[in-house]
């Protein structure tokens, strides 16, 4: 962010957006990072978890949501706080459905229903991560 000048757009928070306040075991391992889930983790650290709502309180300006969190995004596209998600102008998700149990249907739809429309930025056909890319943005 310093390099490209953001530091002033860009506000960084050491947190999991989970379903609800809680403290969500990690792993400094970066080389098991990018399977790193707050749906079976374990580890020596701990990061918050913040709920939708929580998060929102924090930041002044919300415009962009990128979720990439290993099978727990359906958690927050499901949740009863889904609702604050149209606070974003732009969500990039990662779909995990083998680790979360939900299709990715089921979650553009809830999207949908808030007035995003999504498109396929990536397919993935790893049968160890599966999911794809999308980026929505917000029609209203």
């Amino acid at each position: 962010m310093k390099l490209s000048g953001a530091t002033d757009k860009v506000r960084v928070l050491n947190a999991a957006l989970s379903s609800g306040p809680v403290s969500v075991l990690c792993d400094y391992d970066l080389s098991s990072s990018g399977g790193f889930s707050t749906l079976k983790s374990s580890g020596p650290c701990k990061v918050l978890g913040v709920s939708l709502n929580d998060l929102l309180s924090m930041i002044d300006d919300p415009y962009l949501l990128k979720m990439d969190r290993e099978g727990c995004e359906a958690q927050v596209i499901l949740s009863p706080e889904r609702e604050r998600l149209r606070a974003f102008e732009h969500i990039i998700l990662e779909t995990h459905p083998l680790n979360s149990g939900v299709i990715d249907e089921k979650l553009l739809t809830s999207l949908k229903g808030l007035g995003f429309e999504c498109r396929l930025h990536i397919e993935k056909h790893d049968p160890k991560v599966g999911g794809s890319i999308y980026h929505c943005k917000s029609l209203g």
